[in-house]
């Protein structure tokens, strides 16, 4: 059994965002270290678990399936495959420059880097769902 590391990948950001509301405005430098570490934790999973892909094997690696309300068959699940474990990497690497590239921010921090943290959540659940219905595009 393997350790949940997409959920640590796709919820320590969300932990982040959290831990950001909660801090005082008049400390922006916590702000901006509580989103770097909080991505840094997601950035070093991704790195983790691509070095660990078994590019051999076919079908999703790294499963995690957690039922929720199963009489009605709703679960939690995780997976990622070839592509999507490129997509969960990319998003982490690009989420942690953009942490840094936005460091100067000074008019409503607080807001931005929890903002930013709950934009990338949704798309790492986005890329690691194993769930079909999850993968269709939105509709109005």
């Amino acid at each position: 059994m393997t350790p949940p590391v997409l959920s640590l990948i796709t919820w320590s950001p969300f932990v982040g965002a959290l831990l950001i509301m909660f801090t005082a405005r008049h400390r922006p430098l916590a702000v901006r270290l509580i989103a770097a570490v909080a991505t840094g934790i997601s950035t070093l999973g991704s790195l983790w678990i691509y070095a660990a892909y078994d590019r051999e094997a076919a079908g999703f690696q790294f499963y995690e399936k957690l039922p929720l309300v199963p009489p009605l068959g709703i679960s939690y699940e995780l997976g990622v495959d070839g592509i999507s474990v490129l997509l969960v990497l990319l998003t982490s690497v690009i989420i942690l420059a953009g942490v840094f590239a936005s460091w100067t921010i000074t008019v409503r921090g607080q807001e931005f880097y929890a903002l930013l943290l709950a934009l990338v959540v949704q798309a790492h659940r986005r890329f690691g769902s194993v769930d079909p219905a999850d993968l269709r595009p939105l509709r109005d």
